[in-house]
C-alpha cells in the first residue's frame, strides 16, 4: 500500500505544489484521476500512466462518453493500464516502483516513475471535530449517519454537510446541504420542502474537452429497467463548433420511450458543454416532456443549437436524418423480457 508522503506519493491536495515530474502514475481512472491526467498531459512535459481495474475509464458513465474521453487522453500520450491491479509499490532511490497484475492473464509487470498520484479512496473529513466521541454517533461505511434533514443521528441539534459527509463530494452539493441545514434550523416552512432534491444535479469534468452531465445516463436507466430513447448529435454538425475549429464532442439526450418522452438526462462533451446540459436541468426536475423543450429558441450560431437539433432528432423533426452519419445516432432500449413483470426484472438485476 502506498502511503502519501507529499513528496513522491501525492494526492490532489498537494500535487499542484510540487514541480512538474517527468513521469507519473495515477491510481484510479475516475473523474479526479482523468482530470489530472488531462492537466499533466497538456503540460507536455510528463509521461502520464493511469491504473484502472476495469476495462475502461469513468466506470459510472456510459461507454460512449468514457471511450470518447479515453481517446482524447490517449492522443495526448496518456498510457492506460486497463484491467490491472496494483500488486505492490515502493519508493526506491527517490522513484516509485510499482508492480501490476493483469486481471485476466495474471501477468505481473514492473514499472518505474517519478511520482504517484492517489486519486481513489476519498473519505469524509471530521477528525478535528471530535464528533465520533459523542455517545451513540453511528458510522456507516466510514460516514456519519444522518437523517433526511442532515442531522447526525440521534441528535436533533447537530447537523453535518459538505466534506464531513461526502455523500456527493461536490462543492454545489455541499452548499445546497448547508442551506438546507440553516433552513431547517430557522425556517417555518414545511419540512418536506427543505429536503434537497438532487434529481437534476449538474456535474462537470475539466478535461481536454469539457464534459458535463445532468440526470440519468443509459446504464442508470438500464439498471432501473427504464425503457428509453437516446439521441447523440455530433459537434461536426454544430455551426458554432465548426466556426471555432473545435468539433471534438457531442450532445446526448435521453428520454422515456413512451408517448410523453419525459426528459431523463443529458450528456455533453465539447465547448460550452456545461451550458448545454443546463438547458434540460429544470425540465428533468419538473418531469417535463421533450415536446415542451422543443419550444426552445436558441441563438445562432451557438453550441446550444446542437442540443435543439439533438432534441429534434428524437422527435423526428430534424432536417438531418439520424443513423445516416456515425455522428448522428438515435437508438432505443427496452428491458429484456419485461412482459414477465417488474418483479422478474428486479430479481434478475440482483443476481
Amino acid at each position: 500500500t502506498l502511503k502519501q508522503d507529499k513528496e513522491i506519493v501525492l494526492s490532489s491536495e498537494n500535487i499542484m505544489t510540487r514541480p512538474i515530474p517527468k513521469s507519473m502514475v495515477i491510481i484510479g481512472a475516475g473523474v479526479i484521476g482523468c482530470e489530472f491526467a488531462s492537466i499533466y498531459a497538456n503540460f507536455g512535459e510528463t509521461e502520464v500512466r493511469v491504473i484502472e481495474k476495469s476495462d475502461r475509464i469513468l466506470s459510472t458513465e456510459d461507454q460512449d462518453v468514457a471511450m470518447f474521453v479515453q481517446k482524447l487522453l490517449e492522443k495526448k500520450g496518456v498510457i492506460f493500464h486497463h484491467q490491472s491491479s496494483l500488486k505492490e509499490a515502493s519508493v526506491e532511490d527517490g522513484r516509485i516502483k510499482y508492480s501490476l497484475t493483469h486481471n485476466i492473464s495474471g501477468e505481473v509487470t514492473d514499472h518505474f516513475v517519478d511520482k504517484a498520484l492517489v486519486s481513489i479512496g476519498r473519505v469524509p473529513y471530521y477528525d478535528d471535530l471530535n464528533i465520533t466521541s459523542l455517545p451513540e454517533v453511528t458510522l456507516v461505511g466510514g460516514r456519519l449517519k444522518r437523517d433526511e434533514f442532515h442531522r447526525i443521528n440521534p441528535y436533533s441539534h447537530i447537523y453535518a454537510c459538505g466534506d464531513v459527509t461526502t455523500n456527493i463530494a461536490l462543492v454545489n452539493v455541499g452548499e445546497m446541504e448547508g442551506r438546507a441545514c440553516v433552513d431547517h434550523m430557522y425556517c417555518s416552512k414545511p419540512e418536506a420542502d427543505i429536503v434537497p432534491d438532487f434529481d437534476n444535479l449538474s456535474t462537470i469534468m475539466f478535461l481536454d474537452q469539457e464534459v458535463a452531465a445532468v440526470g440519468l445516463n443509459e446504464q442508470q436507466c438500464q439498471k432501473r429497467c427504464i425503457a428509453y430513447k437516446m439521441a447523440r448529435y455530433g459537434y461536426e454538425f454544430v455551426s458554432r463548433a465548426v466556426a471555432m475549429n473545435n468539433t471534438r464532442g457531442f450532445v446526448k439526450l435521453i428520454v422515456t420511450n413512451d408517448r410523453k418522452m419525459q426528459v431523463l438526462g443529458v450528456r455533453a462533451i465539447g465547448p460550452h458543454a456545461s451550458s448545454i446540459v443546463e438547458l434540460a436541468s429544470l425540465a428533468i426536475h419538473n418531469k417535463e416532456s421533450a415536446y415542451k423543450l422543443e419550444e426552445l429558441l436558441t441563438a445562432y450560431p451557438a453550441v446550444t443549437q446542437g442540443f435543439l437539433e439533438c432534441l429534434r432528432m428524437l422527435l423526428g423533426s430534424s432536417v438531418l436524418k439520424p443513423n445516416v452519419f456515425p455522428e448522428l445516432v438515435v437508438s432505443e432500449w427496452h428491458p429484456p423480457e419485461f412482459n414477465r413483470g417488474r418483479a422478474y426484472q428486479v430479481k434478475k438485476t440482483r443476481k
